[in-house]
Protein backbone atom coordinates (compact mmCIF):
# COMPACT_ATOMS: atom_id res chain seq x y z
CA UNK A 1 0.00 0.00 0.00
CA UNK A 2 2.78 2.40 0.92
CA UNK A 3 4.65 1.58 -2.27
CA UNK A 4 1.56 2.30 -4.37
CA UNK A 5 0.93 5.63 -2.65
CA UNK A 6 4.65 6.45 -2.90
CA UNK A 7 4.55 5.88 -6.66
CA UNK A 8 1.47 8.12 -6.93
CA UNK A 9 3.26 10.84 -4.94
CA UNK A 10 6.28 10.44 -7.20
CA UNK A 11 4.28 10.86 -10.38
CA UNK A 12 2.34 13.81 -8.95
CA UNK A 13 5.47 15.61 -7.83
CA UNK A 14 7.12 15.12 -11.21
CA UNK A 15 3.98 16.36 -12.96
CA UNK A 16 3.85 19.41 -10.69
CA UNK A 17 7.47 20.20 -11.47
CA UNK A 18 6.84 19.91 -15.20
CA UNK A 19 3.66 21.99 -15.02
CA UNK A 20 5.34 24.68 -12.94
CA UNK A 21 7.91 25.30 -15.61
CA UNK A 22 10.59 26.33 -13.11
CA UNK A 23 14.06 25.32 -14.16
CA UNK A 24 16.10 23.69 -11.45
CA UNK A 25 13.04 22.95 -9.33
CA UNK A 26 12.40 19.66 -11.16
CA UNK A 27 15.30 18.10 -9.27
CA UNK A 28 13.62 18.87 -5.95
CA UNK A 29 10.36 17.27 -7.08
CA UNK A 30 12.22 14.21 -8.37
CA UNK A 31 14.00 13.84 -5.03
CA UNK A 32 10.70 14.21 -3.17
CA UNK A 33 9.07 11.61 -5.41
CA UNK A 34 11.91 9.13 -4.97
CA UNK A 35 11.89 9.81 -1.25
CA UNK A 36 8.16 9.09 -1.13
CA UNK A 37 8.66 5.72 -2.79
CA UNK A 38 11.21 4.83 -0.11
CA UNK A 39 9.75 6.60 2.93
CA UNK A 40 6.04 5.77 2.65
CA UNK A 41 6.40 1.96 2.76
CA UNK A 42 8.68 2.34 5.78
CA UNK A 43 6.20 4.73 7.40
CA UNK A 44 3.31 2.31 6.80
CA UNK A 45 5.35 -0.56 8.23
CA UNK A 46 6.28 1.34 11.39
CA UNK A 47 2.74 2.62 11.90
CA UNK A 48 1.33 -0.90 11.38
CA UNK A 49 3.77 -2.27 13.95
CA UNK A 50 2.86 0.41 16.50
CA UNK A 51 -0.85 -0.06 15.77
CA UNK A 52 -0.51 -3.81 16.27
CA UNK A 53 1.18 -3.30 19.62
CA UNK A 54 -1.50 -0.85 20.77
CA UNK A 55 -4.32 -3.16 19.70
CA UNK A 56 -2.68 -6.13 21.44
CA UNK A 57 -2.37 -4.12 24.67
CA UNK A 58 -6.00 -2.99 24.42
CA UNK A 59 -7.15 -6.57 23.77
CA UNK A 60 -5.20 -7.88 26.75
CA UNK A 61 -6.73 -5.24 29.01
CA UNK A 62 -10.28 -5.95 27.82
CA UNK A 63 -9.72 -9.73 27.87
CA UNK A 64 -8.53 -9.48 31.47
CA UNK A 65 -11.75 -7.71 32.40
CA UNK A 66 -14.31 -9.78 30.45
CA UNK A 67 -12.51 -13.10 30.28
CA UNK A 68 -11.29 -13.17 26.69
CA UNK A 69 -12.29 -15.51 23.90
CA UNK A 70 -12.37 -19.25 24.41
CA UNK A 71 -11.78 -21.42 21.37
CA UNK A 72 -11.86 -25.19 21.06
CA UNK A 73 -10.18 -26.93 18.16
CA UNK A 74 -11.10 -30.48 17.23
CA UNK A 75 -8.90 -32.48 14.91
CA UNK A 76 -10.90 -34.02 11.98
CA UNK A 77 -9.88 -37.53 13.04
CA UNK A 78 -11.21 -36.91 16.54
CA UNK A 79 -14.42 -35.45 15.13
CA UNK A 80 -15.36 -38.82 13.60
CA UNK A 81 -14.99 -40.54 16.97
CA UNK A 82 -17.58 -38.23 18.49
Amino acid sequence: MGLLIGIIFSVMSLAAGAAGGMKGAAGIEAMFGAGAVIALPLFYGVMGYIGGILLAVMYNIVAGIVGGIEMEFIHPAQDEAL
